[in-house]
């Protein structure tokens, strides 16, 4: 994938398939440049004026390329346009291409590529050592002053439902304290409004509640990764974790107790209010397997501020704007995590494997043999929906 932007002007490939500019005097004065968004998509630049042994580089690394975007069910490399890496989806595209290669190991000529030989490899080229060393100090940077870790300490949690505190450990203090918002009163005002606009931020909200997701990672889900899990009879998607480069089993319950919090019924009501339109522009081409394809342009920060201005906006209409400025998209996954934690039924391991983190103590090289299974994260999810024991009620 070259690293250079579209051609100011046409590119016509000819019959030896190298690229050729046409001559701009040539071009009609009269025809209009028509908006970007209304052209078709422009298959990506190919860098052909390369030397040769540069092309023969690119060949292979597109041959790697498309074993992963085989595995996970996308067009290959030469097939990819503008629009499937369009706002974060290049990012996202490239760390999960970068992980694959980093834990992957490849059969050659001369044998397994595994990943100790990566890893030497990579330590003797001096350009990889200095961009390692200015990589740990931006990292050090941006862990002092990370806007998402300080926004994180100020939002206050968003539990299920507040008026249930003689019967959930996790709300007690919260009723004492005054948090008046919840979970439950969120979706059902987002519920009540029943608009196209509601509709869609109220199945984000149930999602990101039951996956317990950062901000924004929704709009990275497509149809063509859900599969139905016969044993735990719930579906099954791949969640993708912007910080981890990785992709986590999340099966989505039914909500016991609040159809407004429940995954299915908002899924429903999704479809019910033209969620699965794709019967316009916006909604096809590369776009039309992903389960929010009007976000698609949207980069996933941008996704998360939207669902935490919808947040605030219902907690406003209940409580005023000043107290729903404690509050944010943040405030789910807070919650959702406190919610599991107080949870005795739940294990550490089940606890972080529906959040997708690594618990305390937990032997680096040892998890990395454990994949990320419906065993182990259908707990987690079942005690989001409501179970009190997770392994035993169904």
């Amino acid at each position: 994938m070259s690293e250079s932007t579209a051609p100011p002007h046409p590119v016509v490939m000819t019959h030896e398939g190298a690229a050729a500019q046409e001559d701009p005097s040539q071009e009609d004065p009269s025809q209009e440049d028509p908006s970007p968004r209304h052209k078709a998509p422009t298959k990506l630049p190919a860098g052909s004026h390369r030397a040769e042994s540069t092309q023969q580089n690119y060949k292979t690394a597109a041959k790697y390329i498309d074993k992963w975007l085989a595995e996970n069910d996308h067009v290959t490399f030469e097939e990819l346009t503008y629009e499937h890496v369009e706002a974060d989806h290049l990012q996202n595209f490239v760390e999960n291409i970068m992980f694959w290669l980093a834990v992957t190991p490849f059969k050659t000529n001369t044998g397994w590529l595994t990943t100790d030989v990566k890893v030497r490899a990579a330590n003797k080229e001096a350009w990889w050592n200095e961009q390692k060393k200015d990589f740990k100090k931006s990292c050090k940077r941006s862990r002092i002053a990370d806007p998402s870790v300080e926004e994180m300490r100020k939002s206050a949690p968003l539990y299920r439902d507040v008026s249930k505190a003689r019967t959930l450990s996790t709300t007690i203090r919260a009723k004492y304290l005054n948090h008046k918002a919840d979970a439950k009163g969120v979706a059902m005002g987002m519920l009540k409004e029943a608009s196209c606009y509601s509709i869609q931020k109220l199945f984000e909200f149930a999602l990101c509640w039951q996956a317990i997701g950062r901000g924004g990672e929704h709009v990275f889900l497509r149809w063509t990764e859900m599969r139905w899990d016969d044993l735990f009879q719930a579906p099954d998607f791949d969640w993708s974790m912007s910080k981890q480069s990785e992709k986590k089993c999340t099966l989505l319950f039914c909500d016991r107790f609040l159809y407004c919090l429940c995954p299915m019924f908002t899924m429903g009501l999704f479809m019910l209010f033209d969620g699965l339109r794709r019967d316009v522009e916006a909604t096809k081409g590369a776009v039309k397997n992903y389960v929010f394809p009007l976000m698609h342009k949207t980069r996933k920060d941008g996704v998360a501020e939207a669902l935490t201005k919808a947040v605030k906006k219902y907690i406003g209409n209940d409580f005023g704007v000043e107290f729903a400025k404690f509050y944010s998209i943040r405030s789910v996954r807070k919650g959702g995590m406190t919610h599991n934690r107080s949870n005795r039924n739940l294990s550490t391991q089940e606890e972080y494997a529906r959040s997708g983190h690594m618990a305390p103590g937990m032997n680096g090289n040892a998890e990395g043999y454990i994949d990320s299974t419906p065993a182990l994260s259908a707990p987690g999810g079942m005690s989001l929906a409501g179970y009190t024991d997770p392994h035993g009620e169904h």
